[in-house]
This record gives C-alpha cells, structure tokens and sequence, in this order.
C-alpha cells in the first residue's frame, strides 16, 4: 500500500515514526512526509528476500521495524534493523546489487521504486542527504 493512500492519522504516525529515527533527524516535517507519500509501506514476513546479489537495483527500501541480513556469496555480513537503508547504492550508481539481503524477522519497511527514489532526492536534498547517510552500508546496494 503507497503511504500516500493511508489516512491522515496514520501519515502522521509514520512522519513521527521517521523521526525518531536518527538518520532523519536533519530532515523537515515536510521532507518526511514527502518520504511517506512517495513510498510504500509494507510488512514482510521473516525470512523473505528483499534484494537478491548480482540482479538489477530497482527499489530500495527504509527498515521501520525489524531486522535483516545481509549476505554476500551467502554468507552472512551484516545484521541491520530500525533506520537502516538498504539499495540505495544500487540505485545511485546505477549498477547490480552487491549483496543479498532478507528479513531475519518481520519487517516493516518503506519500499521506495528507482524513479520515486530518483524524483525525491532530486526534491529534498535533506532526504537525498539521509537515504545516503553514514549508517548506511555499502554491502546493500
């Protein structure tokens, strides 16, 4: 389901949510509810691959709740949870990703598609700024 379809409470509750994040501390009221419309909010079950190594990047996704792994050549490299991002890379660069990452448990996610991510960076740097920010890991492209 796009954020942008859920009613105004629940927006609100995830532009709350994304702050208390510290990835987005720098970021506006009004660029997190940009993030919220412009992605989609979804729950993903345990063990679910979210990107899968060496396919095209077309989406990257901003962890709400939950934990993922990240593997390269199956093994494991990273766990991440809450305010990571992950594919980022992929859609920056333009290339493959690099790893594999799957949900260690339920996670809630908001999964951004390569033109939405594109036009939002393009339109709130402090987003642009947060989605490349230093906790992110360059094993998640």
């Amino acid at each position: 389901m796009s954020s942008s379809h859920l009613p105004k409470a629940e927006l609100k509750e995830l532009v709350g949510t994304l702050r208390k994040l510290p990835r987005f501390a720098d970021c506006s009221d009004g660029d997190l509810e940009a993030l919220a419309k412009t992605a989609a909010l979804s729950a993903v079950p345990a063990n679910w691959p979210l990107i899968s190594e060496q396919t095209p990047a077309d989406a990257c996704y901003v962890i709400i709740d939950g934990e993922v792994e990240v593997r390269v050549d199956g093994k494991p490299v990273a766990q991440l949870s809450a305010g990571s991002v992950v594919g980022e890379i992929g859609l920056l660069e333009s290339r493959l990703r690099n790893a594999t990452v799957v949900s260690a448990t339920r996670v809630t996610v908001l999964h951004l598609v390569a033109e939405a991510f594109h036009a939002l960076i393009s339109s709130h740097p402090a987003i642009r700024t947060a989605l490349q920010g230093p906790t992110t890991s360059d094993t998640t492209s």
